[in-house]
């Protein structure tokens, strides 16, 4: 029975995250283009290495683990790299995800912990929605939440399996180790406060200790002789000051209010707010209101019953994402773009949070499941929604068959060297021409000097220049009163 329910669990979390390409018959997410162009790449070009950054641009292939992958998945069944990427990876990182969650809670909390732990994973709308394509960060997910299973068990094999999962971990996306370097740091430094408070006698953490210098030892590496290089935002002395300024407020605020629970859920609190009040379309009834679902419906419930035996693994994984969250609102604004990557990694804490509750209790299993079953219908919804129709957050991730068939038609006739459009656009043409995504700020005028490629979505949720930075356009008819139609096939738009 019990793993009747695990399967059903695993074939909603994949159903759900398969929505987006399904219907649209096109690869989901902005990000997935280029890794399916590099993969095409090394295809066409069998003997180019990994490292040749004049063929393969010197960034997504500083961390080739899912590349490499779809490249090995398209050579042995002769099938697109794009199969890869919608369908393969999401079933291979996704119930990976889920088991490895299940098998985790299960050997501390039970089964009934477990099945609720692998559902939580399915029931946060905007990790569903990021985890229904194969990107760097999603590959990089499993192996996370593998290496914290291998710390469970101690043994020379262990160790060993260790290495290799914390290598590839490396090698699969720049934040995602980082933040689990962050998190057994974290874990060390909560464990430290509650000895002092006489709270933790017996809790060893020889394991988490060997594991985060194992970790460490080898991003360093990977990243000073070849990962740094290839970094888009790298930071300089002053930011990593005004990270350790607000790394010490935060970690400081936490041992002046103690071990306390519900008082370490409000860790996140003042970055949030901050980036909210900064963002106003972010304010109000929109779409983030349902993303936010699955923490309305458990932090009640948490906030009065919650004191649960893993608060020091929520404090832990609160802290550091509490740092990133107040250095983006306070310190550098511009980050907001990556603000929901950072984010995501709250599903640790939700999942914990999960299984720390009281399961044995007849009512708080029913809490859970009811809060739990919204979430979950709330996320269908989102999903469905999305891909039909598009909301105002996410909608630029969605391509559309006449989509991608109206660009690619567009751009082989095209006799300019550049075009203008937004992330979408720049995100499906790739190199093929330059996409100047800051000319959307002056298609109101008579001679834009280069044609621009628009869709329907552009005149219904704006040009999107960021996640955090969409321009709202003039109507489709307004547009055509200063400007020549080009092409059209009713959702693709070029004019001049």
């Amino acid at each position: 029975m019990r793993s009747k329910s695990l399967f059903f669990v695993v074939l909603t979390a994949l159903s759900i995250r398969l929505i987006p390409t399904l219907i649209t018959n096109q690869p989901f997410s902005t990000d997935t283009w280029p890794l399916i162009r590099l993969s095409e790449v090394l295809l066409t070009n069998p003997e180019c290495k990994i490292w040749d950054d004049s063929l393969l641009g010197g960034y997504h292939n500083r961390w080739p683990a899912v590349i490499l992958e779809s490249t090995l998945y398209s050579t042995l069944t002769g099938l697109e790299p794009a199969y890869f990427f919608r369908f393969v990876g999401v079933i291979i990182t996704q119930t990976s995800m889920l088991i490895t969650t299940y098998v985790l809670i299960r050997r501390y909390r039970g089964i009934d912990a477990a099945l609720l732990g692998a559902l939580t994973l399915t029931t946060i709308p905007s990790l569903v929605i990021f985890t229904s394509t194969t990107l760097k960060e999603v590959y990089a997910y499993p192996l996370a939440l593998l290496l914290v299973l291998l710390l469970t068990k101690y043994s020379l094999s262990t160790l060993l399996l260790a290495f290799l999962v914390a290598f590839s971990l490396v090698a699969s996306h720049p934040l995602t180790p980082l933040m689990m370097i962050a998190f057994l740091g974290s874990y060390l430094f909560v464990v430290w406060v509650k000895r002092l408070e006489g709270l933790l006698h017996s809790v060893s953490v020889r394991k988490h200790l060997l594991v985060l210098l194992l970790l460490s030892s080898i991003y360093v590496t990977y990243m000073g002789l070849y990962g740094w290089g290839g970094l888009m935002l790298k930071f300089g002395l002053s930011d990593f000051l005004a990270i350790l300024v607000v790394g010490v407020a935060v970690y400081g605020w936490y041992v002046l209010v103690g071990g306390d629970f519900t008082k370490s859920l409000l860790i996140l609190t003042p970055g949030i707010i901050s980036i909210l009040v900064s963002n106003p379309r972010f304010l109000g009834f929109s779409p983030i209101l349902l993303y936010s679902t699955p923490l309305i419906a458990l932090l009640p419930y948490v906030w009065w019953r919650g004191r649960g035996s893993n608060g020091a693994i929520v404090a832990a994984i609160l802290l550091p994402i509490s740092v990133g969250t107040q250095y983006i609102a306070v310190v550098s604004p511009l980050l907001t773009t990556i603000l929901h990557r950072l984010l995501n990694y709250l599903f640790f804490a939700a999942t914990a949070i999960t299984a720390s509750l009281n399961i044995s209790s007849e009512r708080t299993r029913k809490y859970a499941l009811i809060a739990l079953t919204t979430s979950l219908v709330v996320t269908a919804a989102l999903s469905i929604n999305l891909t039909l129709y598009g909301d105002s957050i996410t909608y630029y991730w969605r391509y559309g068959d006449r989509e991608v068939v109206g660009v690619s038609s567009v751009v082989k006739y095209i006799d300019s060297k550049k075009v203008c459009g937004d992330v979408k656009i720049k995100y499906l043409i790739g190199d093929v021409v330059t996409v100047d995504l800051l000319c959307g700020l002056r298609l109101s005028e008579t001679d834009l000097g280069v044609p621009a490629i628009l869709y329907a979505d552009n005149f219904r949720f704006g040009y999107a220049l960021s996640p955090t930075d969409i321009l709202t356009l003039q109507e489709l008819r307004i547009l055509n009163l200063v400007r020549d139609f080009v092409y059209s096939n009713g959702v693709v738009y070029v004019v001049r």
